[in-house]
Order: structure tokens, then C-alpha cells, then sequence
């Protein structure tokens, strides 16, 4: 008795090296969709925290200035508190437009949900108070309010 074997042909060279290159070239996509995704994210979180903790910015920049335009220690001491006395007027000239910024604010959310029906009015306002909640800037941040 012999056994006979069966062998099952392969597909020529040509056609496996398509598959390899169209596998490689979606690998490489999907690579890209994830780094991008997760830089993007990563930036938005960044800015985010820069914006609901503003006493922290003047610090960065003067690394930023430091880094980048090579200061040496005395002008980053020269620079530093020039930095933080004009970010804590700008605090200042924001806590005063504030009221007036909610207005606006306020005003554009509740005329845009009266031209929509009561569920889409119901979704906008969530939305948008959720947005706005993640953008608004403190009324009183540790270490630009004046004393």
C-alpha cells in the first residue's frame, strides 16, 4: 500500500508579493491612524490643562524662551517676573469681560435652541455646556489674582 500525498499549489511569486505589499502598506496605515490619533489626543489634553490651569503658562514660557532662545540664568530671573506681571493683568482685563463673555455666550446657546425642536434643543444645550465647561477659564487662579 502506498500512500499517495497530495500537494496543493502555490499561488505564483507575483501574487504573494501584491498581498505582502497591500498588507504592509494597511499595517503602515493603521500605524499612522494610531499615532495620530493618540498625538492629537495627547496635544488637546495639553492644551486643555493649560487652559483651566493658567498659572502655570508663564513657566513654560520662559522654559520655551530659555530653551529657544538660549537665555542664560540672570535673563530668565530678568524675564520671569515681567512674564507673570503682565499674565496677571491679562487675568485681571479677563476677569473683567467674563460677565459679558457669559452673556454672549449664554445668549447664542438659548437663541439656537429655540430655533431647534425640544430633543435637538435638549442635545445642543448638553453639548455645548459640556464644551464650555472644558474651555472656561477659572474665575480665580492661585497666583495671578492680585492680592
Amino acid at each position: 500500500m502506498t500512500q499517495e500525498v497530495q500537494t496543493v499549489p502555490l499561488p505564483p511569486p507575483g501574487k504573494r508579493r501584491g498581498r505582502m505589499l497591500l498588507f504592509g502598506v494597511v499595517i503602515l496605515l493603521c500605524g499612522m491612524a494610531i499615532g495620530g490619533g493618540l498625538t492629537t489626543k495627547i496635544l488637546w489634553n495639553r492644551l486643555l490643562y493649560n487652559i483651566q490651569h493658567p498659572e502655570h503658562v508663564p513657566v513654560l514660557i520662559v522654559k520655551s524662551m530659555e530653551k529657544g532662545l538660549g537665555l542664560n540664568a540672570e535673563q530668565a530671573d530678568q524675564i520671569r517676573p515681567i512674564i507673570n506681571a503682565h499674565f496677571k493683568n491679562i487675568h485681571d482685563i479677563r476677569r473683567e469681560i467674563r460677565p459679558r463673555f457669559d452673556a454672549e455666550l449664554d445668549g447664542m446657546r438659548n437663541e439656537v435652541a429655540a430655533v431647534l425642536t425640544p430633543e435637538q434643543a435638549e442635545h445642543w444645550k448638553k453639548g455645548f455646556d459640556a464644551l464650555r465647561a472644558k474651555l472656561q477659564l477659572p474665575v480665580a487662579v492661585a497666583g495671578l489674582d492680585k492680592p
